[in-house]
């Protein structure tokens, strides 16, 4: 079963699709179970307030809900993979994460910038795995391709333009210091895979125990969805869960745009190799941005069924005369992704 994706250009337009799904979720036979709450994975604690205040406004109350962030979702799933210890601690939490560098940090000073000659403080220390830890955490959510060709024993994959850079200079001791905390981690009595490569390690393993767990489950993105958690929700739907993915994304017409044609087979090869094209400024920028989500949402749903076509997302705006006013016009330039003058005066 497949992840069904529902991109959309407002939060309003995103509470609206999500309430129907919510309803059906609800009527579903359960077996003759306990009701259970539907989860659902927000950005932020600040998105569940706002969601919750805004479903109790339009239904009367909100409740039989669960609000989950992602990397609490993502750990859920990564402790039903076999190997897992019986440990309430997360070894991959970024807090966790911390303590399991903090002894190898005089191996790595010097890769930093920091002197070697004499031993760091344990104010240093701290500081510097504290930092390393935000880096590590990010490489697991943002990058789990790169934690996969770690742990494959291969370099970690680079694209033409960060050839010879900083970051490919700096990936050799990356590497060895992530493989010892990972050793380390493995060795102690929180052994846990690291959730993105034991997913796709052991991702036959889910199947009853994933769809037990969630059998349907609600995700909502702004701007984007982090690449471990697309993959999570990959493997938690082919287990055979409902998921429903709710998107804001900047500017739908023109990652629309990107759907058929050469134009997507040469992101996904190189996703930072974004061809030059005309437009307006605004939405180019804005579609850079989204560019990764649109193509991390593709494998989920890799024919964006529910994508709406361009004619339908930005109806013109006329005024009582029936002429488009200046902000309409400005608006219209805008959102059709056109040059700027390109729009009649």
């Amino acid at each position: 079963m497949s992840a069904v994706v529902h991109p959309h250009k407002s939060l309003e337009a995103l509470l609206a699709n999500l309430i129907p799904g919510l309803e059906a979720a609800r009527r579903r036979p359960n077996g003759g179970q306990i009701p259970r709450p539907i989860p659902i994975v927000v950005p932020a604690g600040q998105f569940a307030d706002w969601l919750e205040v805004r479903l109790a406004r339009l239904q009367g109350v909100c409740m039989g809900l669960q609000f989950i962030k992602p990397q609490e979702f993502v750990a859920k799933i990564s402790a039903l993979a076999p190997g897992s210890a019986r440990s309430r601690l997360d070894p991959w939490n970024r807090d966790s994460l911390l303590w399991f560098i903090l002894p190898h940090i005089a191996t790595v000073a010097g890769q930093l910038g920091l002197p070697t000659e004499l031993a760091l403080s344990p104010r240093e220390a701290f500081a510097t795995a504290n930092l390393l830890a935000d880096h590590f955490d990010h490489y697991g959510h943002s990058r789990p391709d790169l934690i996969t060709a770690w742990l494959e024993g291969r370099k970690a994959p680079v694209s033409k333009q960060a050839k010879g850079s900083f970051a490919e200079q700096s990936e050799e001791w990356q590497r060895r210091l992530w493989l010892q905390v990972n050793a380390d981690i493995q060795a102690s009595a929180h052994a846990r895979p690291h959730p993105g490569h034991g997913l796709l390690r052991k991702s036959e393993m889910l199947g009853p125990l994933g769809a037990q767990a969630y059998p349907d489950l609600f995700v909502l993105g702004t701007g984007g969805i982090e690449p471990l958690l697309v993959q999570t929700l990959h493997q938690v739907s082919a287990a055979g869960s409902q998921v429903e993915v709710h998107v804001v994304l900047p500017t739908l017409e023109y990652l629309g745009d990107l759907r058929p044609g050469n134009q997507r087979r040469l992101l996904l090869d190189d996703p930072e190799a974004m061809p030059e094209c005309p437009g307006h400024p605004l939405v180019l920028s804005l579609g850079r941005q989204a560019i990764g989500s649109f193509l991390l949402l593709g494998e989920l749903d890799e024919n964006y069924s529910h994508w709406p076509e361009p004619a339908d997302l930005y109806p013109e705006t006329k005024d009582e005369t029936g002429a488009r006013s200046l902000l309409a016009q400005v608006q219209s330039g805008i959102q059709r992704n056109a040059l700027a003058g390109d729009d009649e005066a």
